[in-house]
């Protein structure tokens, strides 16, 4: 027994065996701490920012590429554009000058209507002015005459009847 208690006694003062003594306790303490599931959560978090950035990075090439072919097509785009809307202009253009000619042809119209109306309006006015001087100036005359000669007087009345009598009813 004294052979046993002295191999106890060198183990316990040798380092290897505190060590050892010291790694087990350790590894008690860390299996009570469940050290191994933190080490695994934060490696599994570490994993997956990894996999999103590289999602990420991915995707940001991805729009890289697009956006270079779009700026590549740019040119054409801005040329196809252009010409677009010259052609465009040129119809509106075209459109403006003949809805004007036929707004002008239409207005000349209109004024050459409205001074027809306004001739006859101004012919019809002069011939009935000129219609009642002509009946007041032969009234007028008639009269003159009948007064210098009151002889055409009595021969105008025997007219008058003779050509009653050659009306029959």
């Amino acid at each position: 027994m004294q052979e046993i208690l002295s191999i106890l006694k060198t183990l316990a003062e040798s380092n290897t065996i505190n060590f050892i003594i010291m790694l087990v306790i350790l590894g008690m303490i860390v299996r009570k701490i469940h050290l191994n599931d933190s080490f695994q959560s934060a490696a599994d978090k570490i994993q997956n920012n990894i996999e999103t950035s590289e999602k990420t990075k991915q995707n940001s090439q991805d729009n890289l590429v697009k956006s270079q072919k779009k700026m590549e097509e740019l040119p054409n785009e801005l040329a196809a554009l252009e010409q677009t809307s010259a052609s465009k202009i040129k119809a509106f253009e075209d459109n403006i000058a003949i809805t004007t000619q036929k707004t002008i042809t239409d207005l000349t119209q209109s004024i050459k209507k409205v001074m027809a109306i306004e001739e006859k309006k101004l012919s019809n006015h002069i011939k009935e002015k000129t219609s009642q001087d002509s009946i007041d100036l032969a009234k007028t005359k008639i009269i003159d005459i009948l007064r210098k000669n009151p002889d055409l007087h009595n021969q105008f009345i025997q007219q008058s009847l003779d050509e009653l009598d050659k009306v029959k009813l």
